[in-house]
Protein backbone atom coordinates (compact mmCIF):
# COMPACT_ATOMS: atom_id res chain seq x y z
CA UNK A 1 0.00 0.00 0.00
CA UNK A 2 1.01 3.47 -0.95
CA UNK A 3 1.70 5.75 2.15
CA UNK A 4 -0.76 8.28 3.09
CA UNK A 5 -0.04 12.04 2.19
CA UNK A 6 1.87 14.11 4.47
CA UNK A 7 0.07 16.00 7.18
CA UNK A 8 0.57 19.39 7.91
CA UNK A 9 -0.55 22.06 10.48
CA UNK A 10 -0.69 25.59 9.48
CA UNK A 11 -0.59 28.11 12.72
CA UNK A 12 -1.75 31.95 11.25
CA UNK A 13 -4.50 32.58 8.56
CA UNK A 14 -2.92 36.24 7.47
CA UNK A 15 -1.64 37.12 4.22
CA UNK A 16 1.11 34.61 4.15
CA UNK A 17 -1.37 31.77 5.85
CA UNK A 18 -3.69 32.23 2.86
CA UNK A 19 -0.58 31.39 0.57
CA UNK A 20 0.08 28.42 2.33
CA UNK A 21 -3.08 27.23 1.97
CA UNK A 22 -3.21 27.63 -1.90
CA UNK A 23 0.36 26.25 -1.65
CA UNK A 24 -0.63 23.10 0.14
CA UNK A 25 -3.91 22.74 -2.21
CA UNK A 26 -1.69 22.42 -5.00
CA UNK A 27 1.02 19.72 -4.06
CA UNK A 28 0.61 16.45 -4.45
CA UNK A 29 1.20 13.98 -1.47
CA UNK A 30 0.93 16.58 1.33
CA UNK A 31 -2.71 17.65 2.77
CA UNK A 32 -3.58 20.34 5.03
CA UNK A 33 -5.31 18.62 7.95
CA UNK A 34 -5.40 21.09 10.93
CA UNK A 35 -5.92 25.42 10.63
CA UNK A 36 -5.24 27.24 14.08
CA UNK A 37 -6.61 30.78 13.40
CA UNK A 38 -8.68 33.33 14.82
CA UNK A 39 -9.29 34.19 11.55
CA UNK A 40 -13.48 34.58 11.40
CA UNK A 41 -13.70 33.42 8.00
CA UNK A 42 -10.87 30.34 7.95
CA UNK A 43 -13.49 28.04 7.34
CA UNK A 44 -13.70 29.61 3.55
CA UNK A 45 -10.28 29.07 3.31
CA UNK A 46 -10.06 25.36 3.50
CA UNK A 47 -11.53 22.01 2.61
CA UNK A 48 -14.22 20.08 4.76
CA UNK A 49 -11.55 18.01 5.83
CA UNK A 50 -9.29 20.04 7.73
CA UNK A 51 -10.23 20.41 11.03
CA UNK A 52 -9.94 24.17 12.49
CA UNK A 53 -8.84 25.42 16.11
CA UNK A 54 -8.64 29.11 17.47
CA UNK A 55 -6.08 27.86 20.04
CA UNK A 56 -2.77 26.69 18.04
CA UNK A 57 -1.85 24.51 20.75
CA UNK A 58 -4.63 22.33 19.83
CA UNK A 59 -3.43 21.80 16.57
CA UNK A 60 -0.04 20.94 17.94
CA UNK A 61 -1.31 18.62 20.29
CA UNK A 62 -2.87 16.77 17.18
CA UNK A 63 -1.50 13.40 16.91
CA UNK A 64 -2.44 13.27 12.62
CA UNK A 65 0.10 15.94 12.14
CA UNK A 66 3.87 15.65 11.38
CA UNK A 67 4.78 19.24 10.36
CA UNK A 68 3.45 22.38 11.82
CA UNK A 69 3.55 25.70 9.51
CA UNK A 70 4.10 28.85 11.56
CA UNK A 71 2.99 31.90 9.84
CA UNK A 72 1.86 34.70 12.58
CA UNK A 73 3.39 37.44 13.15
CA UNK A 74 7.26 36.95 14.71
CA UNK A 75 6.99 37.96 18.10
CA UNK A 76 5.08 34.62 17.93
CA UNK A 77 7.55 32.54 16.44
CA UNK A 78 9.82 31.11 19.42
CA UNK A 79 7.24 29.60 22.03
CA UNK A 80 5.18 28.64 19.28
CA UNK A 81 8.34 26.67 17.49
CA UNK A 82 9.29 25.43 21.30
CA UNK A 83 6.23 23.65 22.22
CA UNK A 84 6.01 22.01 18.55
CA UNK A 85 9.26 20.86 18.89
CA UNK A 86 8.95 19.54 22.37
CA UNK A 87 5.94 17.88 20.74
CA UNK A 88 8.20 15.90 18.29
CA UNK A 89 6.53 17.83 15.12
CA UNK A 90 9.30 19.54 12.48
CA UNK A 91 8.77 23.10 12.06
CA UNK A 92 8.60 25.46 9.23
CA UNK A 93 9.03 28.72 10.17
CA UNK A 94 8.35 32.34 7.96
CA UNK A 95 11.12 35.06 8.34
CA UNK A 96 12.22 36.40 10.75
CA UNK A 97 12.65 33.65 12.68
CA UNK A 98 12.72 35.20 15.26
CA UNK A 99 13.78 39.05 16.29
CA UNK A 100 16.03 37.94 19.90
CA UNK A 101 19.01 35.86 19.63
CA UNK A 102 18.11 34.18 22.80
CA UNK A 103 15.21 33.13 21.25
CA UNK A 104 16.28 32.05 18.75
CA UNK A 105 19.05 29.72 19.98
CA UNK A 106 16.58 28.68 22.13
CA UNK A 107 14.27 27.38 19.40
CA UNK A 108 17.77 25.70 17.87
CA UNK A 109 18.45 23.88 21.24
CA UNK A 110 15.09 22.70 21.29
CA UNK A 111 14.72 21.37 18.18
CA UNK A 112 18.59 19.46 18.60
CA UNK A 113 17.14 18.33 21.78
CA UNK A 114 13.93 16.50 19.71
CA UNK A 115 15.69 15.51 16.88
CA UNK A 116 13.32 17.70 15.01
CA UNK A 117 14.15 19.44 11.84
CA UNK A 118 13.32 22.88 11.32
CA UNK A 119 13.12 24.71 7.93
CA UNK A 120 13.38 28.57 8.19
CA UNK A 121 11.22 30.30 5.52
CA UNK A 122 13.60 32.58 3.71
CA UNK A 123 11.55 32.68 0.34
CA UNK A 124 13.73 33.98 -1.95
CA UNK A 125 16.85 30.75 -1.10
CA UNK A 126 13.82 29.01 -2.89
CA UNK A 127 13.40 30.86 -5.82
CA UNK A 128 14.78 28.59 -8.69
CA UNK A 129 16.64 32.19 -10.01
CA UNK A 130 18.76 31.62 -6.65
CA UNK A 131 19.03 28.35 -6.84
CA UNK A 132 20.82 28.51 -10.39
CA UNK A 133 23.15 31.52 -8.97
CA UNK A 134 24.43 29.33 -6.56
CA UNK A 135 25.04 26.71 -9.26
CA UNK A 136 27.03 28.89 -10.95
CA UNK A 137 29.29 29.85 -8.33
CA UNK A 138 31.41 26.63 -8.54
CA UNK A 139 32.32 27.52 -12.10
CA UNK A 140 32.57 31.34 -11.65
CA UNK A 141 33.56 31.54 -8.03
CA UNK A 142 35.22 32.94 -6.14
CA UNK A 143 32.67 35.44 -5.12
CA UNK A 144 33.80 39.72 -5.11
CA UNK A 145 30.85 40.49 -3.33
CA UNK A 146 27.25 40.87 -3.37
CA UNK A 147 24.68 43.31 -3.97
CA UNK A 148 20.93 43.85 -2.96
CA UNK A 149 18.32 46.06 -2.58
CA UNK A 150 14.80 45.30 -1.64
CA UNK A 151 11.67 46.95 -0.87
CA UNK A 152 8.16 48.40 -1.56
CA UNK A 153 5.71 51.00 -0.59
CA UNK A 154 5.12 49.34 2.87
CA UNK A 155 4.48 47.60 4.58
CA UNK A 156 4.49 49.22 7.93
CA UNK A 157 4.26 46.78 10.54
CA UNK A 158 3.84 48.25 14.06
CA UNK A 159 5.30 44.63 15.14
CA UNK A 160 8.06 44.20 12.73
CA UNK A 161 10.50 47.13 12.24
CA UNK A 162 11.93 47.26 8.14
CA UNK A 163 15.09 46.03 9.75
CA UNK A 164 13.57 42.78 10.58
CA UNK A 165 10.68 42.81 7.96
CA UNK A 166 12.80 42.46 4.91
CA UNK A 167 16.33 42.23 6.16
CA UNK A 168 15.96 38.22 6.41
CA UNK A 169 15.61 38.29 3.15
CA UNK A 170 18.82 39.75 1.93
CA UNK A 171 20.81 38.82 4.54
CA UNK A 172 20.45 35.53 3.65
CA UNK A 173 20.79 35.45 0.33
CA UNK A 174 24.10 36.61 1.09
CA UNK A 175 25.23 34.13 3.73
CA UNK A 176 24.11 31.15 1.42
CA UNK A 177 26.40 32.87 -1.46
CA UNK A 178 29.77 33.15 0.94
CA UNK A 179 28.80 30.38 3.16
CA UNK A 180 30.14 32.00 5.81
CA UNK A 181 29.92 34.95 8.51
CA UNK A 182 30.88 37.94 8.45
CA UNK A 183 33.71 39.49 10.15
CA UNK A 184 32.10 43.30 10.54
CA UNK A 185 28.65 44.67 10.39
CA UNK A 186 27.56 48.21 9.53
CA UNK A 187 24.30 49.67 9.68
CA UNK A 188 22.07 53.01 9.36
CA UNK A 189 18.92 54.72 8.38
CA UNK A 190 19.18 56.02 5.14
CA UNK A 191 15.48 57.61 5.76
CA UNK A 192 13.31 57.71 8.17
CA UNK A 193 9.28 59.23 8.15
CA UNK A 194 5.94 58.97 9.69
CA UNK A 195 3.52 57.42 6.98
CA UNK A 196 0.08 57.15 7.59
CA UNK A 197 -0.27 53.64 8.95
CA UNK A 198 2.93 53.73 11.28
CA UNK A 199 6.89 54.97 10.86
CA UNK A 200 8.75 53.63 7.08
CA UNK A 201 12.14 53.73 6.82
CA UNK A 202 15.19 52.62 4.16
CA UNK A 203 18.09 51.35 5.75
CA UNK A 204 21.72 50.00 4.59
CA UNK A 205 23.73 47.41 5.28
CA UNK A 206 27.51 46.66 4.81
CA UNK A 207 28.76 42.94 5.71
CA UNK A 208 32.47 42.22 5.19
CA UNK A 209 33.78 38.88 5.19
CA UNK A 210 37.22 37.77 5.97
CA UNK A 211 38.66 37.83 2.45
CA UNK A 212 37.24 41.16 2.03
CA UNK A 213 34.60 40.37 0.13
CA UNK A 214 31.24 42.70 1.03
CA UNK A 215 27.47 42.54 0.81
CA UNK A 216 25.93 45.89 -0.06
CA UNK A 217 22.47 45.83 1.15
CA UNK A 218 19.70 48.64 0.95
CA UNK A 219 16.12 47.89 2.15
CA UNK A 220 13.28 50.11 2.88
CA UNK A 221 9.49 50.42 3.01
CA UNK A 222 9.66 54.22 1.17
CA UNK A 223 10.16 52.90 -2.41
CA UNK A 224 9.11 51.80 -5.50
CA UNK A 225 8.33 47.43 -5.35
CA UNK A 226 11.38 45.85 -6.29
CA UNK A 227 13.97 42.82 -5.28
CA UNK A 228 17.37 42.55 -7.28
CA UNK A 229 20.13 40.55 -5.94
CA UNK A 230 23.80 40.26 -7.55
CA UNK A 231 26.61 38.17 -7.37
CA UNK A 232 30.14 39.32 -8.84
CA UNK A 233 32.84 37.43 -10.06
CA UNK A 234 36.52 38.02 -11.76
CA UNK A 235 35.47 37.72 -15.13
CA UNK A 236 31.03 38.12 -14.55
CA UNK A 237 28.48 39.31 -12.57
CA UNK A 238 25.30 37.39 -12.45
CA UNK A 239 22.06 38.97 -11.05
CA UNK A 240 18.40 38.49 -10.99
CA UNK A 241 15.12 40.90 -10.66
CA UNK A 242 11.97 39.00 -9.59
CA UNK A 243 10.25 41.67 -11.14
CA UNK A 244 11.88 41.65 -14.82
CA UNK A 245 10.85 39.52 -17.87
CA UNK A 246 14.21 37.85 -17.98
CA UNK A 247 14.50 37.20 -14.30
CA UNK A 248 18.28 35.70 -14.58
CA UNK A 249 21.18 37.63 -16.09
CA UNK A 250 24.68 37.21 -16.88
CA UNK A 251 26.27 40.22 -17.71
CA UNK A 252 30.27 41.09 -18.17
CA UNK A 253 32.67 41.49 -15.09
CA UNK A 254 32.21 45.60 -13.59
CA UNK A 255 34.92 46.30 -11.20
CA UNK A 256 32.77 48.02 -8.40
CA UNK A 257 30.49 46.11 -6.52
CA UNK A 258 26.97 48.14 -7.24
CA UNK A 259 23.75 47.38 -9.38
CA UNK A 260 24.73 45.81 -12.66
CA UNK A 261 25.32 47.82 -15.84
CA UNK A 262 25.35 47.16 -19.66
CA UNK A 263 23.72 44.62 -21.57
CA UNK A 264 23.87 40.94 -20.75
CA UNK A 265 22.61 37.31 -21.36
CA UNK A 266 19.33 35.87 -20.00
CA UNK A 267 19.43 32.53 -18.17
CA UNK A 268 16.16 29.83 -18.50
CA UNK A 269 15.12 29.33 -15.30
CA UNK A 270 12.42 27.54 -13.84
CA UNK A 271 8.52 29.33 -13.05
CA UNK A 272 8.25 27.66 -9.92
CA UNK A 273 7.15 29.69 -7.13
CA UNK A 274 9.76 29.65 -3.95
CA UNK A 275 7.00 28.97 -1.73
CA UNK A 276 6.22 25.98 -3.42
CA UNK A 277 9.67 24.61 -3.36
CA UNK A 278 10.05 25.71 0.63
CA UNK A 279 7.13 23.49 1.29
CA UNK A 280 7.77 20.44 -1.18
CA UNK A 281 11.15 20.36 0.80
CA UNK A 282 9.95 20.99 3.91
CA UNK A 283 7.67 17.28 3.61
CA UNK A 284 10.55 15.53 1.97
CA UNK A 285 12.14 16.11 5.17
CA UNK A 286 9.13 14.89 7.20
CA UNK A 287 9.49 12.07 4.89
CA UNK A 288 12.77 11.09 5.20
CA UNK A 289 13.07 11.45 8.86
CA UNK A 290 15.66 14.62 8.16
CA UNK A 291 17.30 15.99 11.42
CA UNK A 292 19.80 18.19 9.56
CA UNK A 293 20.70 21.64 11.40
CA UNK A 294 21.32 23.80 8.22
CA UNK A 295 18.47 26.25 7.89
CA UNK A 296 18.15 26.03 11.55
CA UNK A 297 22.02 27.38 11.88
CA UNK A 298 21.71 29.80 8.76
CA UNK A 299 18.23 31.10 10.65
CA UNK A 300 20.06 31.80 13.94
CA UNK A 301 22.74 33.31 11.92
CA UNK A 302 20.85 35.72 10.56
CA UNK A 303 19.28 36.78 13.74
CA UNK A 304 22.62 37.39 15.01
CA UNK A 305 23.56 39.35 12.41
CA UNK A 306 20.33 41.58 12.09
CA UNK A 307 20.71 42.06 15.96
CA UNK A 308 24.09 43.31 15.18
CA UNK A 309 22.76 45.75 12.65
CA UNK A 310 19.98 46.91 15.11
CA UNK A 311 22.83 47.54 17.85
CA UNK A 312 24.48 50.22 14.92
CA UNK A 313 21.01 51.65 14.16
CA UNK A 314 20.03 52.19 17.92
Amino acid sequence: MAPGPINLGLIGAGPWGKIYVKTIAGLADVRLAHLASGNPDSMSLVGSDCKISSDWRVLISDEDISGVIIATPPQYHAEIACVALDAGKAVLVEKPMTMDLGEAEKIRKRAIANKAFVLVEHTHLFRPAYREIKKMINSLGPVRGVWSSGGDQGPHRSNTPVLWDWGPHEVALALGVFDQTPVSVDARILERREVEDGVGENCHLNLIFSDGAVADITIGNLTDRHRRFAVFFDDAVVAYDDAAPAQLIEYPAQPDIGEPKGEGRAIPISSEMPVTVAVREFANAISNGDTSVASLDQGVEVTRILAQCQERIG
